[in-house]
């Protein structure tokens, strides 16, 4: 059995970097019990804890408190870290209206001893906005989109010893969506619309790897282009859940994520959906 295992995690090794990198998990509702999100990250069978032996780059669990985001955060794999399973039961028992979650399995920037740096943050226009993504592009591409100038002003705050080198993709590709949102007067929809459009223009379809979340405490965004994405809504308790892999052993509930598609989610409300492409 042991055998197989290891054949198993070697097989998705072997995937393509930008196509397996990371996996996140993010709910959002105003009656998040306790209970289900330990089952959701821990418990279940393909919890982020038990994920975390194939993205073994670190760890972090998140939420957003009175508008405050608090990201625990880890450099070593979900699967033997107890402290992953003491900051997850710590936030389940605080029952806050948006939790996420994210195991990092690097394709580009600094990683030996580095806790997992998704969720990324900025402080803009008063409000604290949390940045994961599960994917990777060239980061050229994105130095490019991005402009000198801006990058000046606004260098990425992880991994920045040895730049551009050392600094991550997925955080120039948070850095470009803020910069859209800007240039849109604060519109977060139209600025992440341009963003998006821009990189289609730049890489091929079967190289967008680019899915993400982003939050500024009050309102979730998310992303799926080029890899897996399921989530679920349930009307009663307008809780949605949105999951890089589906944790239960049940997927019944689940659904799949629509390509090339934005999510609006909002604690009690529905989630809205809008192609992007």
């Amino acid at each position: 059995m042991k055998f197989i295992q290891v054949l198993f995690i070697i097989a998705l090794l072997m995937i393509a970097p930008a196509a397996s990198a990371c996996r996140f998990w993010v709910a959002v509702g105003a009656d998040l019990d306790r209970e289900f999100i330990v089952d959701q990250l821990i418990t279940a069978k393909n919890s982020l804890k038990n994920l975390g032996e194939i993205y073994p780059d670190g760890w972090s669990v998140g939420f957003y408190d009175r508008g405050d985001e608090v990201v625990i955060r880890g450099d070593e794999a979900a699967s033997f870290n107890e402290e992953y399973d003491e900051a997850v039961r710590y936030i389940a028992v605080l029952e806050p209206e948006i939790v996420m979650g994210h195991l990092r399995r690097a394709s580009s920037g600094c990683v030996e001893g580095v806790p997992n740096p998704h969720p990324f943050r900025i402080t803009y226009n008063g409000r604290k906005w949390l940045f994961g993504h599960n994917g990777g592009m060239r980061k050229q591409i994105l130095i490019d989109l991005i402009g000198e100038d801006f990058l000046a002003r606004h260098p990425p705050a992880v991994c920045n010893q040895n730049p551009p080198e050392s600094w991550i993709d997925s955080e120039l590709y948070f850095l470009l969506i803020m910069k859209s949102v800007k240039e849109y007067d604060d519109d977060v929809e139209q600025g992440i619309r341009a963003a998006i459009n821009k990189l289609y223009a730049k890489i091929e379809d079967e190289n967008r790897y680019l899915n993400f979340f982003m939050s500024d405490g009050e309102t979730v965004w998310i992303f799926r282009k080029g890899n897996t994405l399921f989530y679920r809504f349930d009307p009663q308790s307008r809780m949605t859940v949105v999951s890089s892999t589906v944790p239960d052993a049940e997927p019944n509930d689940w659904q799949e994520f629509p390509e090339d598609t934005l999510a609006v989610i909002r604690p009690q409300e529905f989630p809205r959906f809008s192609v992007l492409k």
